[in-house]
């Protein structure tokens, strides 16, 4: 007689596969946002990728979203603008931003979308995502900005078609709402979005504070924005001088972070205080992130990858992927050649 069960076991199978499949997509998900918040964007690309994979062989918008979320905002901080466009504007998730379907991690694809809008220099096309991303956030109470930063943003694509107004009102609620949660860093952004639209004197104020806020925290790419806005005010207010300092520190974080458009326009910045900074180093040892160079340096004492995740308490694709960065960087193509070209 054949059991009942008979049937059912090979499908208890796959639905166990598809459920560590799952949990290993919902560790990501949540990883990948902290790298970026962080700012760790080469581990936030990895895991975006990984995720990426995940949710679309196995038909999962929730992870899909998220994946797209988190690399549309590393591809944005790169400067690959184009890349960004294409991965934030295809599938479910193209026309316009009031026809995205109403799943909950497109609330951060938005905010995505419109940072990238505001990086093309559209800002009322960035008006028009930021509004929706952020009527979507408050339909599902997420009022908190440490959850999602919509109203910065917003302002800041307010500001730049003059809307003065409006975005003064938008800053000052995202500070208080900040101000009384406490989180660090989005009381950096905050802080930061409230001098983009203040006047005077009190605009490197609040910079200040940002700075001092944000030097406490863990949130690198923000220290590195906070520090550029800094220096490019004190350079406005003619104090090129003053200016410097912060402009130096923000490339040196906007480099480590891996944030390329952010580590140009600061560079650009201390150059139009009358500094010659070198060019940024693209090869080389001194080109490496610290990620890459930490794996390189274990890599090039002969273990292999399988132990360096191990020992580092990451994936075998996140080692493969900073692997292959600093081998690029370096210009070799094997083990063999690490240890010399470290030394270069």
């Amino acid at each position: 007689m054949t059991s009942p069960w008979a049937s059912w076991t090979p499908r208890s199978s796959v639905a166990r596969e598809r459920g560590a499949v799952f949990d290993a997509g919902c560790a990501l998900t949540f990883r990948g946002e902290l790298y970026v918040r962080i700012g760790d964007l080469a581990s936030a690309e990895v895991d975006g990728w990984a995720l990426h994979e995940i949710a679309t062989g196995y038909g999962w918008p929730l992870g899909e979203g998220f994946a797209v979320a988190t690399l549309g905002e590393v591809l944005i901080e790169r400067g690959d603008l184009d890349e960004a466009a294409r991965l934030l504007a295809g599938g479910p998730l193209a026309g316009p931003p009031a026809t995205v379907a109403h799943v909950y991690p497109h609330v951060w694809v938005l905010l995505a979308r419109g940072r990238l809008r505001l990086a093309q220099g559209r800002p009322d096309d960035a008006i028009d995502e930021l509004r929706e991303c952020g009527r979507r956030a408050l339909a599902i109470d997420h009022a908190n900005p440490a959850v999602v930063a919509w109203r910065s943003q917003l302002a800041h694509a307010l500001a730049e078609v003059g809307q003065t107004a409006q975005a003064r009102r938008l800053a000052a609620e995202e500070l208080e709402l900040a101000r009384a949660f406490g989180a660090p860093r989005a009381l950096g952004i905050a802080l930061r979005c409230a001098a983009r639209v203040t006047e005077g004197d009190g605009e490197i104020g609040l910079l200040r504070e940002a700075v001092q806020v944000l030097d406490e925290s863990s949130a690198q790419l923000e220290r590195a924005r906070a520090h550029a806005a800094l220096g490019g005010a004190l350079r406005r207010a003619g104090a090129p001088e003053a200016a410097r300092e912060p402009l130096r520190a923000a490339i040196d974080l906007a480099h480590r972070c891996g944030a390329l458009a952010l580590e140009d326009a600061a560079l650009a910045e201390l150059r139009a205080t009358g500094a010659r900074p070198r060019r940024r180093v693209t090869t080389g040892a001194g080109a490496l992130t610290p990620s890459e160079r930490r794996i390189a340096d274990l890599a090039a004492t002969g273990q292999q990858n399988r132990e360096i995740a191990q020992a580092l308490f990451v994936t075998m694709a996140t080692v493969e992927f900073h692997l292959r960065n600093a081998y690029r960087k370096l210009g070799i193509s094997s083990r063999t050649q690490l240890t010399h070209a470290l030394r270069g």
